[in-house]
């Protein structure tokens, strides 16, 4: 199992979706892989800092606020407003993964240095840690939104193939090996999938959680 895999898992154990067969395997890698377990310590201390962090407020329309300078906030609005706000979990899981994308960029080279088997290139190898891909017609069409289940998005440059299910979404090279695999969902779970680049999947479920995904290509 490639190190990609194991950020993956890292990702997942901080929403607590791991079983503890398999939180007890990630722990038996943290404790030899110093890479992963830098990524791991990192993203947990900024997990921490959100889940202190008050809950962001929601947007007020001109017209709302005007109602509430007229009427003052009644009971029906505040209802309103309640249904408006962002869960605490969700805006935490956004927060969280674009996080999460900002330390893998921050520690590739010092992945790549310190074990050169992962599936995590340099900044020299990787042109999508230095600047970003022009998209033709074509890899503009491959990203695009995709909803059905048993569709397959191939990414940008093809080599790898994004296929929803019922209640996951699975990610393949083209021998067929799974590079990536979601959390499982409740069935019928509308799942809305996005190459942003050739190795970075953006992933959001009808119930609005997003998840960016890193799956870097074997050379």
């Amino acid at each position: 199992m490639s190190c990609g895999k194991w950020l993956e898992w890292i990702q997942r154990d901080l929403d607590g979706d791991l079983s503890p067969e398999e939180r007890g395997e990630l722990r038996r890698h943290l404790a030899g892989c110093p890479a992963c377990a830098e990524f791991a310590g990192r993203l947990r201390k900024i997990d921490e800092t959100l889940s202190e962090l008050p809950r962001p407020a929601p947007p007020v329309s001109p017209a709302e606020r005007a109602l509430r300078e007229i009427e003052g906030a009644g009971p029906a609005e505040r209802k309103s407003r309640r249904k408006k706000t962002p869960g605490r979990k969700t805006w935490r899981v956004l927060s969280l993964a674009t996080a999460a994308a900002a330390i893998l960029a921050a520690i590739g080279l010092a992945v790549d240095r310190r074990d050169p088997a992962p599936g995590i290139g340099s900044a020299g190898s990787n042109p999508s840690l230095q600047s970003s891909e022009s998209v033709s017609p074509q890899k503009e069409k491959a990203m695009t939104d995709r909803f059905p289940s048993g569709e397959e998005v191939p990414s940008p440059d093809g080599r790898l193939i994004a296929r929803i299910t019922e209640n996951r979404v699975v990610v393949r090279d083209r021998k067929g090996e799974v590079r990536y695999r979601s959390p499982s969902r409740e069935p019928d779970t509308k799942i809305r999938i996005r190459w942003k680049d050739k190795e970075t999947l953006w992933l959001r479920y009808d119930n609005g959680t997003e998840r960016t995904v890193m799956i870097p290509v074997r050379k």
